[in-house]
């Protein structure tokens, strides 16, 4: 089956935060016919990994008065909570600018933002495929893109929204071990938790963010078994703290040109606020 584009189309595969975001500001700023083709394999748009599921028990690691999508509107995703008292209801304390938010809301708020963007478009429309992208074809007219479903789509542009990806596997000597029911490689699939008894003891390979979403799920659900955790450098995630806000020492003139220096120079601020 193939499918012919309108004169200007582009093609988004991965429909996650970068995904949505990038078909959003692309609504807004079309003066001209302009298709956009948005490719997810999952159902829903807006989550990607990190916000997808409906746990409460995975929360954003940055409050909620900090996390809006657009830097010129700070208060947009507060504002937008405000508006969600059937979704906020049994968050303790209400919705406050320091509240953490539980990952899926923020995932159904990136994809309230893309329903508003193509309502609001004069010249954008957008097509919402839910299909896996398997290749792509390079041609004198822009792209072919191949679907896993046998349909291919034309575009004059593409843009790779893949997101992260899961982890390598550890290395072990019997790589059989990867096929074992007691080894889990996507720690947030619905699975992960799913077939555990509650006195089962735990590794946690690695004590960063998941590792804490995956210890305070296990709380949650009255978990009595002994959670381990491994590091390589045996370090925990840090607590927020309040501090004044950090300096503008970055802007597009300034900015490094280049990956190594730009790190480097972050660093060099970081150190300089925790002194």
């Amino acid at each position: 089956m193939s499918e012919n584009s309108s004169p200007s189309a582009i093609a988004i595969i991965g429909g996650g935060f970068s995904g949505v975001m990038v078909a959003v500001h692309l609504l807004k700023l079309a003066q001209n016919p302009l298709e956009i083709k948005l490719i997810e394999r999952q159902p829903l748009m807006g989550r990607g990994r990190a916000y997808s599921g409906d746990s409460a028990s995975y929360l954003l690691n940055v409050p909620a008065g900090k996390m809006s999508a657009f830097a010129d509107r700070p208060d947009h995703f507060l504002n937008w909570l405000k508006t969600q008292p059937q979704l906020t209801h049994n968050l303790a304390g209400g919705v406050k600018a320091e509240t953490f938010i539980p990952r899926h809301i923020y995932g159904k708020y990136i994809e309230a933002i893309l329903e508003t963007a193509a309502i609001a478009s004069q010249c954008g429309h957008l097509e919402r495929i839910c299909d896996e992208a398997i290749s792509i074809r390079p041609d004198t007219e822009g792209a072919t893109i191949y679907l896993s479903s046998d349909r291919t789509l034309q575009a004059q542009k593409v843009v790779l929204a893949l997101g992260n990806f899961l982890p390598s596997d550890p290395p072990v000597a019997d790589p059989s071990f990867y096929n074992s029911p007691r080894y889990i490689r996507d720690a947030r699939s619905d699975a992960a938790l799913a077939e555990l008894s509650p006195d089962d003891s735990i590794l946690l390979v690695g004590s960063g963010l998941t590792a804490v979403d995956i210890a305070i799920a296990l709380r949650d659900s009255n978990h009595k078994g002994k959670i381990h955790a491994v590091s390589r450098r045996g370090l925990l995630s840090q607590a927020h703290k309040l501090a004044p806000p950090a300096s503008v020492f970055l802007s597009p003139d300034t900015a490094p040109k280049n990956i190594r220096s730009l790190l480097k120079l972050i660093r060099q601020e970081v150190r300089a606020a925790n002194s």
